[in-house]
């Protein structure tokens, strides 16, 4: 639930905070362009009533960005900062 999620957030003064999911962050073009380069949180920038349809939209086009035979390089991040990759080959 997005109500449940806090975000590390970076002021341009430099000051760090912990901010809860809330319609001011997510109405932010920063929040906006995190959400859209990490894709697991697109869902996010919808509203609530309209997540079961877009993940609809999402789960019925095919993947047609990868092939069987193709390798590629997954980010498993850390809790917070760290990001490791690892190699992921696709079978079918």
């Amino acid at each position: 639930m997005r109500t449940t999620m806090e975000f590390e957030v970076r002021f341009k003064d430099d000051d760090v905070v912990w901010k809860p999911w809330d319609l001011d962050l997510s109405s932010c073009q920063p929040f906006v362009d995190y959400s859209l380069y990490n894709k697991e949180l697109y869902l996010l920038l919808f509203a609530t009533n309209r997540v079961a349809g877009a993940a609809a939209a999402i789960t019925s086009n095919p993947i047609t960005e990868l092939q069987p035979g193709d390798t590629i390089l997954l980010d498993l991040p850390d809790k917070y900062h760290i990001k490791y990759v690892e190699q992921v080959h696709f079978t079918r």
